[in-house]
This record gives C-alpha cells, sequence and structure tokens, in this order.
C-alpha cells in the first residue's frame, strides 16, 4: 500500500495497534493529523467509532506510515467486511496536507450518532475490548474475515 493510514478510533491505541499488526507500536511511524470535514462518532450498540461527514468539524487521529503490504491486511481482517479503504487528504500539524487512506464504514444507516472519544473509551471499555481483539487477531491466518466476523458475534452473545 502506498498511502499512510489515517487512524481515527482503536487503533490510535498503542497496545490495540501491537495486538493487530502483531509488532511493536514504537517500530510505527506515527504522526498526529486531523481530517477536516468528518467528525468521530460511536457506532451505535458498539465501542469502537466510525467517521461521520461534518462540515464544521475536525476528526483527530495518527497518520501510520510506512505500513507494510502484511499490516494492511492485518488491519482488513481487523477491520472486517464493515469497513473499507477510502482515500483522504490529511492535516498535520505544521498545517500540510497529505494523501493517506482510512477506514470508512458503509453498513450501518447515516443518523445522528453521539461522539467518541479514544481518552473515554480507554478508561471504560478498553480492557474488555483488548481481550476480544487478541482473541479474534489469533484467527488471522486459519479463518476468513467472514468467519472471523462469526466468532465474534458468537462471543459477544455469551
Amino acid at each position: 500500500m502506498s498511502f499512510p493510514l489515517f487512524a481515527f478510533g482503536t487503533l490510535r491505541d498503542f497496545e490495540v495497534l501491537e495486538v493487530v499488526l502483531e509488532r511493536a507500536a514504537i517500530e510505527i511511524d506515527r504522526v498526529p493529523a486531523r481530517l477536516p470535514g468528518y467528525r468521530v462518532a460511536r457506532l451505535p450498540d458498539e465501542s469502537y467509532p466510525v467517521l461521520i461527514r461534518s462540515r464544521n468539524d475536525s476528526a483527530d487521529g495518527l497518520l501510520l506510515r510506512g505500513l507494510s503490504d502484511h499490516d494492511f491486511n492485518r488491519i482488513a481482517f481487523f477491520e472486517n467486511a464493515e469497513y473499507k479503504l477510502e482515500h483522504c487528504r490529511v492535516e498535520l500539524a505544521d498545517a500540510r496536507k497529505v494523501n493517506a487512506v482510512y477506514c470508512s464504514e458503509g453498513m450501518t444507516e447515516p443518523g445522528l450518532r453521539e461522539s467518541w472519544s479514544l481518552d473515554e473509551w480507554q478508561r471504560a471499555e478498553k480492557r474488555m475490548f483488548i481481550q476480544d481483539v487478541r482473541r479474534y487477531m489469533l484467527l488471522y491466518g486459519s479463518l476468513s474475515a467472514e468467519e472471523a466476523d462469526a466468532e465474534w458475534i458468537k462471543w459477544k452473545c455469551q
């Protein structure tokens, strides 16, 4: 993949990033960035967020540079069919604009959604989420994303 990834949600958390990529987050070039015209909102009935178009807002995130094809494959598995890569232009702290991709959610109906905060998520939901992510990413390479998603749903219903 030639573009860096704009991470706006749980992949901004270093522990989640390490589990998903199966390597140290310190090895990843991470730069604060923002995506104008969007806001980060909670996906209904889930702890993770989506990007919602919002003319007067900007979504804060991290630009993850130097990701390998293997990294993007692991990210695609983690994000599953709920998300697809879309192109965007993010702003860096020095006002430069950079081409990137982000994981766009397209399976739920648009509508009002409450804002999502990484800090609040880390305090309230990360502990349970990271356990699920560890378990889920163990399925990488042995199940398809769709099969792994079915397993995820079983775990959530228990």
